[in-house]
Formats: structure tokens, sequence, C-alpha cells
């Protein structure tokens, strides 16, 4: 927790620290990556994503995604906006990242599936756990070429690390400094999808900065309104 907001450049990859409300988080994201953000902006508007968008406001998932979301994922997304918006990070463009993986997930059902692994003792060689996820994307050349590790405190919440990408506010994976990680992957599951409910990227991040264990994980995720259904990996490694 002992850091100030910035960015530290280790070979190709930017670590990016943000720290305090998630409205001044947004802030600090849009600025320390304001290069990059415009980057990816071009970048969604010449490639299929920037029908994402569109798709997205057509049949009313950006509305959902206002009333559904976590406020936190809200505020971040003000912040960017506010900041960047003018050069194209609007709110319905940062929203529509933020709740992708249900506008996917009803595009796509049955397409992506990614994979995961745990271990630790004799199959970590006797070290600490290791937890590891793949990710089976489709090739997107600005998330190879523009890898972020984002190291987040949300004030009052748990610091937790995740591997991202500009724009990120939704995690795939991570792990927080209690020592819980969690990943996501899609189940491909027929027919199971629904339009009520909560993201699974966004569940990622409440788990994140909630989390002390695997049980408050656990209980977290039972809790919740599943949209669809979905794999998610929680490992304890204290």
């Amino acid at each position: 927790t002992n850091f100030e907001p910035g960015v530290e450049v280790r070979g190709n990859v930017k670590v990016v620290r943000l720290k305090g409300t998630p409205y001044e988080m947004g802030v600090q994201h849009a600025t320390l990556l304001r290069e990059e953000l415009k980057a990816g902006v071009a970048f969604i508007e010449s490639s299929v994503l920037g029908l994402l968008q569109p798709f997205a406001e057509y049949w009313g998932f950006l509305d959902e995604a206002m009333v559904q979301s976590y406020p936190d994922i809200l505020d971040e997304c003000r912040g960017m906006a506010d900041t960047l918006g003018e050069e194209g990070w609007t709110m319905e463009r940062c929203m529509a990242l933020a709740y992708g993986d249900v506008i996917i997930e009803y595009l796509n059902n049955g397409g992506l599936a990614c994979s995961q692994f745990a271990a630790i003792g004799p199959a970590a060689d006797g070290g600490e756990m290791l937890h590891g996820r793949n990710l089976d994307w489709d090739k997107l050349d600005f998330l190879l070429e523009n890898p972020v590790v984002f190291v987040r405190h949300q004030t009052g919440k748990i610091p937790y690390m995740v591997v991202g990408f500009p724009g990120m506010v939704a995690p795939y994976s991570g792990v927080n400094a209690a020592g819980v990680s969690i990943a996501s992957n899609e189940a491909n599951s027929k027919n199971d999808i629904d339009r009520t409910g909560r993201s699974h990227v966004q569940m990622v991040a409440q788990v994140l900065a909630n989390a002390s264990s695997l049980d408050e994980a656990r209980d977290f995720l039972k809790s919740q309104d599943h949209m669809s259904a979905e794999i998610l990996f929680v490992a304890d490694g204290d």
C-alpha cells in the first residue's frame, strides 16, 4: 500500500499503480495511459471490436450495464470518461469493455474456452503456490503490444494486482495482498445465458478487492446472480 500512483516500465511491460476512490483511479488510469488508450480507440474503431459498442447499444446491453454493474466499476469508467472522453474513451466505450464478457457470450455462446491450473508442494518444486491461466482469445494485436500489470488499491479495500491491457477495469485474472487468486473461464454451456445479473469479470474484481480467504470468496460468489455458466477458479495461497 506504500506507493504513489504512477507508471514503471519493465522491458515491454508497463506496471501501472492506481490508488484512491474508484473515480480517482479512473482519472489516474486515463492520465497515465493516455497515449495507449488513444491508440486503443484507433484499434477498436479499425477492427471487429468496433461493432461491440453499437451492438451493445442497439440490443440494450449498455442500458443494462449501467444498472447491473457494480458501483465501483461505473465510477472508474466515469473517471476515465471525464478525463479522456473527448478523445474517444467515452463512458459507453469503457462500459462496453467492462461488460464485454456478457455481450460476447451472448454473441458467441460456445466459442471461447480458456484453461487454468494451480500447483503447490512437490508439483511446484516445493515452492509457493503457482496459479496459471491460459487465455484462448483470438489474436488482438493491441493487447499483445501493450501488456500492463495493474496494481490497484481502492480506498478501504484489499490491494491487488492483475495482468491486463490499457482500459481494463474488470479483470479476467489476478491476485490480492491476502493471497487469494482468481480467474475466469468460459464454460460453454448451451442455452445458459440470461439478461439479469452480474458480469463475471466484474465479480473477479469484487473478489480481489474484498475476499481475504477462499471461504469469503466462495460465500460472495454463491450470493451473486450469475448471468451465465462460468468456471471461476479461486485459490488461497495462504
